[in-house]
């Protein structure tokens, strides 16, 4: 099936043939003499082995391939304007400094080691003598006494290595508790307990409480300094967001910068929607974890726009996606 495509950014047209047969690949890029563009081969996202490939025909045209079907795009021109070339740039070497977030807003920081460094550590490191006082390590964990006040913590499941003060750990510690009575709550019920609203991923997020509203302008105020781009793109506005995308995408994703950008971006990308669209600004408490969570309540209900952007922002995975979508999601209840 084709259809005309318009693209009014860039001020030209070009048609689209979508759902083109697996099997017609070969023959395809065989009678059109097409060259893969290996510049812009990309990985499927959340599929390991998986690959979105182009081809250059030698009449112009484009086949994209995709691992169950393909796109035909009329020129080259039509496909760059169509790709998102934005890649998440992450941390590849170690170590890497971590944050796990606390209730009541708190933190602690912690390093994840090279697993070089954590294999030297378990053949030359006794285990932690009183993890026994710590009642709820993961099962698939062991402990180590490194340093003075110092525990190293291997994940076997993850295989991972990440070392703690002593006193964090045992924060930390404290934490799980709550999710184990939680997951325990779960099994003894037979169902999801009423906690009210619970979310484990905005816990120790917002150090601001109820009050998170009286910050919101100053809080948007900090993404010019924090992403380095002119203040003129600050126009409140839903066409502003894929300007800001361009400067975002650009960072090096660590857990510091998701901290310090996390609420700037909330803030912002929340009034830009009330702006336009009405609204108002509420915070949700949630007693189990003791925070509180800024969101966008309409007509339709809760907006729930920090799920998509703690995903964004994540530094342990891939997944990059647009601040438009964030101002646009709504979770499905």
């Amino acid at each position: 099936m084709k259809k005309e495509v318009v693209n009014e950014r860039f001020g030209f047209t070009y048609e689209i043939e979508v759902s083109v047969p697996k099997e017609d690949f070969d023959r395809l890029i065989k009678e059109s003499k097409g060259k893969k563009l290996p510049q812009f081969v990309t990985k499927m996202p959340c599929e390991s082995d998986a690959f979105i490939i182009p081809y250059l025909f030698n009449d112009g045209r484009v086949l994209v391939t995709y691992p169950s079907n393909g796109i035909i795009y009329s020129n080259l021109k039509g496909y760059l304007a169509d790709i998102n070339l934005s890649e998440k740039h992450l941390l590849t070497t170690y170590p890497r400094k971590r944050i796990a977030y606390l209730p009541n807003a708190q933190k602690v920081y912690y390093h994840q080691i090279s697993p070089a460094e954590g294999e030297r550590i378990t053949l030359l490191y006794d285990l932690y003598n009183e993890a026994s006082s710590l009642s709820h390590i993961p099962h698939a964990s062991n402990l180590y006494k490194t340093d003075i006040d110092e525990i190293t913590e291997h994940r076997t499941i993850h295989e991972d290595y990440n070392v703690y003060f002593e006193e964090d750990y045992k924060a930390l510690d404290s934490k799980r508790a709550i999710v184990t009575q939680i997951a325990l709550d779960r099994r003894r019920m037979g169902r999801e307990p009423d906690y009210g609203f619970i979310d484990i991923n905005m816990c120790g997020r917002n150090p601001y409480g109820e009050q998170f509203p009286d910050h919101v302008d100053e809080l948007a105020a900090q993404l010019p300094e924090l992403l380095h781009f002119p203040e003129s793109i600050m126009a409140y506005s839903l066409y502003s967001l894929p300007h800001i995308d361009k400067y975002l995408h650009r960072s090096l994703f660590t857990d510091e910068f998701a901290d310090k950008v996390f609420l700037p971006l909330l803030a912002y990308i929340g009034k830009s929607y009330i702006k336009r669209n009405g609204g108002e600004c509420v915070m949700r408490y949630d007693k189990t974890f003791t925070s509180w969570t800024p969101d966008v309540r309409d007509e339709k209900g809760f907006k729930d726009m920090y799920r998509p952007l703690l995903k964004m922002l994540d530094s342990t995975e891939g997944h990059l996606t647009t601040l438009t979508s964030v101002y646009h999601h709504r979770l499905r209840r």
